[in-house]
């Protein structure tokens, strides 16, 4: 999941996230699966930071936008004799960066200021220029395109684009350097006793890790999407009623219990509220396991 929907729960689920998904599951695969030349220890510790949810609401999705600006760990080459890869995933980074880089006062002015420079050179030339006015546009344009803030400008254009992702996934597939023999095998990770409120965070997350189900809805396409906060609220406000009621019947057996016992009836208690239990409504299949 995108780092933009992770990070902000009222975000509307843009055509962006879909392909940024994209990317996260190269990165996801080649990080299992291809040899790295990252150490154990910080090929682990990169998987839980980029897909790792926290728990607490709009805290999440730091790592990936962090990573997807600064691209830590990729500064130089990744896995071992593939650079195509590499260069494809650093420049699928460097596409969806722009979303989240952000661009200083001085930057913008910067701009405006390039561009007023470029008019009035391009508007003092004419359609017949000179050589020095020719290369006076040219350097012009060459500090227009390597501005952070026009580099923004641009890349926020064409961030929904599927014809500009496809074509980036087009040029390095076809580019050579690509092993022949590509053998997916399994890379051993740093193993890890801590029990915290994290989970890894894809798509497919099981149910019982996934910690945000209530702020999820599965679409019948499998995807995932954001609730409400109305509608948030009131499954939250669903699933403690149900599991008050829960227990709520489950004291009031036990208490039953407690006199059967002294009564000399246990046995025949016991055998009664089960077979209770077992229609009763409010008791779902995974909680008559945890109970019983």
């Amino acid at each position: 999941m995108s780092a933009h929907l992770v990070k902000n729960s009222s975000a509307v689920h843009a055509v962006e996230d879909d392909l940024k998904s994209g990317l996260y599951i190269i990165l996801w695969t080649a990080l299992k699966y291809r040899e790295s030349y990252m150490s154990v220890i910080d090929q682990t510790q990169f998987i839980l930071q980029i897909f790792d949810a926290d728990l607490l609401v709009g805290t999440g999705g730091s790592a990936k936008s962090d990573w997807l600006v600064a691209r830590t760990y990729f500064l130089c080459d990744i896995f071992i004799g593939c650079k195509p890869l590499d260069n494809l995933v650093v420049e699928l980074a460097q596409f969806f960066s722009h979303r989240y880089s952000s661009v200083s006062p001085e930057a913008q002015e910067s701009l405006v200021r390039l561009w007023l420079s470029l008019q009035e050179v391009l508007d003092e030339a004419g359609s017949v220029r000179t050589a020095a006015q020719q290369k006076m546009i040219d350097v012009v344009q060459r500090c227009l395109l390597e501005s952070s803030a026009y580099q923004k400008e641009i890349g926020m254009q064409v961030l929904h684009s599927h014809k500009a992702v496809i074509n980036i996934y087009n040029k390095h597939l076809g580019s050579s350097g690509w092993p022949d023999k590509d053998m997916a095998v399994l890379q051993k990770m740093h193993p890890t006793n801590k029990q915290s409120g994290h989970c890894l965070y894809t798509k497919s997350l099981c149910t019982s890790q996934d910690v945000t189900s209530a702020r999820v809805q599965v679409t019948p396409s499998g995807k995932k999407c954001r609730l409400d906060p109305e509608e948030y609220f009131a499954s939250l406000y669903s699933s403690y009623t149900y599991t008050y009621n829960m227990y709520y019947q489950l004291a009031a057996c036990l208490v039953e219990h407690l006199y059967a016992d002294r009564m000399g009836e246990s046995s025949n208690w016991w055998i009664f509220q089960k077979r209770r239990f077992m229609n009763c409504e409010l008791l779902h299949a995974r909680n008559w396991q945890l109970i019983w």
